[in-house]
Formats: structure tokens, C-alpha cells, sequence
């Protein structure tokens, strides 16, 4: 990535948005900010966060680094797209960790290739894997990582690992931990 190659300069002093507060984009902020990065975000509901609130064009427009970490929803489908983009600073960078389909690919690649954005890094594609024929891999401002934490021998060690714990916490009564859907189990003996 050419990007890479060029560098940027230092992270510290630049305004960081991060789209998504779940615990991807609270990690993220906290990151940042050790950086020296002024970080301010959006989530559905302002949380009990260190930094300002924005509505998702106040934050585009300060973004010189936008980072999504929105689920995939109605409401966050395509939410990034021409607009959002266009808001951006001159030579603004887009990191999406999230959901592929909430960033509109086609309104990328047109912020790109009219110099408007400086690049991108996307771990998260609307096709995973990406398609070998895909235009995101011809464009060499843009980072392509393939997603795929979540499949690495630790990573399935300690999904087991939770996934017991949470079982006999469950069957003991005790409340499980993770829990991402906001549901508790409900075990019901039998005999």
C-alpha cells in the first residue's frame, strides 16, 4: 500500500471518529488517545465515554481518521457512504473493523480516486472472502486485511475455553459472562 510506503507523520494530534462504541470501538478510542489523538465518537445512545458525542456528519466533518466499528444493522446499513464521505477533511483515512455492507464500497473507491480520501484500511468486505476480481484490490491507497482473527488456533482455544466457563456457570446458577445479545440462558432441569 502506498500509503505505507509514504507514511503520514505521527497519529498523535490528529482528530480520530469512532463510529461504534461496542467494546471494538471503545478499544479503539482508548488506543488513540494514548496516541495523543483527540477522539470523539458515535453510538446509537451517547455512552458514559471520556469523549464528546458527535451525530455521525459533526463527526465525519472533524475526522482526519474515521474508524467504523458499527454492527450490521437497518439503521447502519450503507450509513457511511457519499455524503458521510464527502464531509471528511482532505486526505482523511477510513478504518472499517465492523460490518462490510455499513461502509458503501463504490462511494470509497469514487473518495479515493478524486484524491478526496488519503486511504483506507478495511478488514471487513460485503463478500467475505473478497472476490479476487473485486476493484478494492486494485486500488494501492487501500489495506485489505482478510478478517480472520477469530479463526486462529488461540482464538478457537479461547472461545472453548468461554464457552465451558459460561456452561457451568449457567448450570451453577451464576450469571455467564460475554453475553453480546443481551440474553441470559435459561437451563431447566429435567428428573
Amino acid at each position: 500500500m502506498d500509503v505505507v510506503r509514504r507514511g503520514h507523520g505521527e497519529i498523535g494530534g490528529l482528530r480520530v471518529g469512532i463510529l461504534g462504541y461496542g467494546p471494538a470501538g471503545s478499544i479503539a478510542a482508548g488506543l488513540f488517545a494514548a496516541f495523543g489523538s483527540e477522539v470523539a465518537y458515535w453510538s446509537r445512545t451517547p455512552r458514559d465515554a471520556p469523549y464528546p458525542w458527535l451525530e455521525p456528519a459533526a463527526l465525519c466533518a472533524r475526522s482526519d481518521i474515521l474508524v467504523l466499528a458499527l454492527p450490521l444493522t437497518a439503521e447502519t446499513h450503507g450509513l457511511v457512504s457519499t455524503d458521510l464521505l464527502a464531509a471528511m477533511p482532505t486526505g482523511a483515512y477510513v478504518i472499517n473493523v465492523g460490518r462490510g455492507n455499513v461502509l458503501d464500497h463504490a462511494a470509497l473507491l469514487a473518495a479515493l480516486e478524486s484524491g478526496h480520501l488519503g486511504g483506507a484500511a478495511l478488514d471487513v468486505f460485503p463478500t467475505e472472502p473478497l472476490p479476487a476480481d473485486d476493484p478494492l484490490r486494485d486500488n494501492d491507497r487501500i489495506l485489505l486485511s482478510p478478517h480472520a482473527a477469530g479463526g486462529t488456533r488461540q482464538s478457537v482455544q479461547r472461545i472453548i475455553g468461554k464457552s465451558v466457563a459460561n456452561l457451568r456457570r449457567a448450570l451453577g446458577g451464576e450469571p455467564v459472562i460475554d453475553v453480546v445479545n443481551g440474553l441470559e440462558p435459561l437451563i431447566r432441569r429435567h428428573g
